[in-house]
């Protein structure tokens, strides 16, 4: 989750460059970015739950049998 968190980071400081070197205009950059943030948050959001989850209903997979064919 971190890397993904780092990630989203990474998109937003890349709009912030194809903005200034005029590859998207002023609402194509506010979109994606606004976008980006949102995805951001919401991993941030995930992250922390997932730290403070004590796992006491833990769900899990299932093992399953895989037969190649």
């Amino acid at each position: 989750m971190g890397r993904a968190k780092a990630s989203a980071g990474e998109v937003r400081s890349q709009l912030i460059i194809a903005y200034d070197q005029g590859y998207m205009n002023e609402k194509e950059f506010s979109e994606t970015s606004e976008l980006a943030d949102k995805v951001s948050r919401q991993l941030d959001h995930l992250i922390r739950h997932l730290e403070s989850y004590d796992g006491s209903e833990q769900v899990r997979e299932l093992s399953a049998e895989y037969v190649a064919q």
